[in-house]
């Protein structure tokens, strides 16, 4: 049986807006091929779903899907549609450069808890009420306004999709028997992950993200003990874990080649340290992908 290759998929639309909205029956049954197997794609998705319950595969690990709920997948994601699944409601993909109209915007999007869950946990379970609001102004954004400017209505559509983000996190943050305020510790620990997506292939020492980030190592420890519940290097780890999986499920490069793109001067050291976390070896996974 030949291998799957995870596809990275980029957006297809080629000038402003850069949303789309996506009935997902619709979009199941049109691309079986590409959405039954592994894909990574460089834009966000929101998943509405409705009344259905498929089972969604989110970076190798399952995820059962409730009615009337959100899923919310930040870009770099792997994730794949189950075949024997009934998928309905609706999905929202946009890019970064879409959405971010300002640093404001980046900083909003960059630090969103729906998109950033420091229980890396996306899903999110919502009323019929919560649900219907969000459709109805979802539908707002998949119309087609042909008497208005491009400009204009990119604005338009940002602005509706801000809203649904809006409406979503309040409801996480009612939910949250415990919800993380907008603390230093958080604002440190979002900052702290945020260097490690743009550097963990380079840098994987906890005193190189204290000295970026300008604080000590104690005070980074205290951080993510703090928010999540794991020291600095268990969240490195965990991050370079993640992504050493992905490229080894592309089945596009041999171990040599994903152990120096993932910064390791020997590719005997990255096999030592993939079994010491995982008890299997490179070769291993691959092959069980």
């Amino acid at each position: 049986m030949d291998k799957v290759v995870i596809k990275n998929l980029e957006f297809k639309a080629t000038e402003a807006p850069q949303i789309e909205v996506i009935e997902l029956s619709e979009l199941v049954r049109r691309n079986q091929n590409l959405l039954f197997a592994p894909h990574r794609t460089e834009f966000f998705h929101l998943f509405i779903f409705e009344d259905c319950h498929p089972l969604h595969i989110i970076d190798f690990k399952p995820t059962q899907i409730e009615p009337n709920s959100l899923l919310f997948l930040n870009k770099g994601i792997v994730h794949q549609f189950d075949e024997k699944s009934n998928y309905q409601g609706w999905l929202i993909v946009f890019t970064d450069s879409f959405y971010c109209q300002s640093t404001e915007d980046l900083d909003y999007l960059n630090r969103n808890p729906l998109f950033n869950d420091i229980h890396d946990n996306p899903f999110l379970k919502v009323s019929g009420t919560i649900i219907n609001r969000i459709l109805k102004i979802t539908a707002e954004i998949n119309l087609k306004q042909t008497t208005i400017s491009k400009p204009l209505l990119t604005r338009i559509n940002q602005n509706l999709l801000h809203n649904i983000l809006l409406l979503a996190e309040n409801e996480k943050n009612i939910q949250e028997s415990s919800p993380v305020l907008k603390t230093k510790d958080l604002e440190y620990y979002l900052t702290f992950k945020s260097l490690l997506v743009l550097n963990l292939k380079e840098e994987k020492t906890v005193t190189f993200y204290a000295k970026q980030m300008h604080i000590t190592e104690r005070r980074l420890y205290q951080t993510t003990t703090t928010i999540a519940g794991k020291t600095p290097k268990e969240i490195i780890d965990q991050y370079l874990l993640l992504e050493a999986k992905r490229l080894l499920a592309q089945n596009k490069k041999n171990i040599k080649e994903i152990a120096y793109e993932l910064g390791f001067k020997e590719p005997t050291n990255f096999i030592k340290y993939f079994k010491k976390q995982t008890s299997q070896t490179p070769i291993e996974f691959k092959a069980s992908c």
